[in-house]
């Protein structure tokens, strides 16, 4: 039975059973987002999704979220990794893109569950023993603090990435003369973005490369295969003409792990605009219907570049917080040899 104390009424709480049923309620909820994560992965890899790649990357950053701060020193050590293997000229095993990310997710969960119920359930412990012997450390809650800026400055930064359009238009195409493909999107970045079809690698190499006629070093024109993309595009925006082109003025490459891109013109977007983009196919494509061709507005290549960078440096900061707070957390906990004598 609750102490009665005729001062102060106070009410008698279960305080372990509820922190017991809070434990439970959290440890469900965190294996529910995680087990989303993976039947998402499985969804998109299982079936022909469009823009799949841009998804299972999200699907890795979330994976990152769930395990913070933990997964910070992980995707760091990662890094380290391939940085080390580029230098000593050793390339990296690859899996293949379900497998890799199948892999991500299983160091990302095993990351947040050691973290999430086992050490911080022992810095808890802890935290309690000290808060005993010398009360609230003052310390120990600036720890927190700084973990907590930790966690907000990484999901901020993911936050705003994860809202760019960075691909406005994603399509599905039928490559037959005669057909026109019009659609409107808005942009909230001011970027050049690059109009061009996109398909998967389901013929050889060198074959897509001369039948989607990529022009740019080190390939070269193909003699005995001539290219089946030749298009016009037109771009528009409240009525009035922005700027127009063809595939034969634009003979870029996008090279990816399993697509090809063969870009046929580009833009420069203002943000907050609101485009119309026409496109009229003018030649047969029609050996292409195989690797599922998609007509894709995209940020341009150099755009990624950048935001990877400045990942690397959010990934820096945030680990750098993390540290700092954990080390604070665990100093602050740390028994006191006074009051162990005592």
């Amino acid at each position: 039975m609750c102490p009665v104390r005729t001062h102060r009424p106070k009410m008698c709480f279960q305080g372990p059973t509820l922190m017991l049923r809070s434990t439970v309620i959290w440890r469900l909820v965190w294996l529910g987002v995680t087990l989303a994560v993976l039947a998402c992965c499985l969804l998109f890899y299982g079936v022909g999704v469009a823009g799949r790649e841009n998804a299972a990357a999200s699907f890795s950053w979330w994976m990152t979220v769930v395990a913070l701060p933990a997964s910070i020193l992980v995707r760091l050590a990662s890094i380290g990794i391939d940085v080390l293997l580029a230098r000593l000229r050793l390339s990296t095993p690859t899996l293949g893109s379900f497998a890799d990310f199948a892999l991500e997710w299983a160091i990302g969960f095993a990351t947040g569950y050691i973290q999430w119920f086992v050490l911080i359930p022992v810095l808890r412990r802890r935290y309690r023993l000290a808060r005993r012997a010398t009360g609230a450390p003052r310390m120990a809650r600036v720890g927190v603090g700084i973990l907590l800026a930790g966690l907000m400055f990484f999901g901020g930064w993911m936050l705003w990435v994860e809202t760019r359009t960075s691909v406005p238009m994603d399509l599905p195409v039928s490559l037959s003369p005669g057909r026109e493909y019009t659609r409107e999107f808005k942009v909230n970045l001011e970027q050049t973005y690059t109009i061009e079809v996109e398909v998967d690698k389901k013929l050889s190499f060198d074959e897509l490369v001369c039948l989607l006629g990529v022009n740019t070093p080190p390939y070269q024109p193909c003699s005995n295969v001539p290219s089946v993309v030749k298009a016009t595009w037109v771009l528009t925006s409240e009525g009035k003409g922005i700027t127009q082109g063809s595939s034969d003025e634009n003979k870029g490459g996008d090279f990816m792990n399993d697509k090809i891109g063969r870009e046929i013109g580009s833009f420069e977007s203002v943000k907050g605009q609101r485009y119309k983009l026409a496109v009229s196919i003018l030649a047969d494509g029609s050996r292409l219907a195989q690797c599922n061709p998609h007509l894709k507005v995209e940020v341009h290549p150099m755009y990624n570049e950048g935001i990877a960078v400045q990942g690397f440096l959010v990934l820096c900061g945030t680990a750098f917080l993390g540290l700092v707070g954990l080390v604070i957390l665990i100093v602050s906990t740390r028994p006191n040899g006074e009051h162990a004598q005592g």
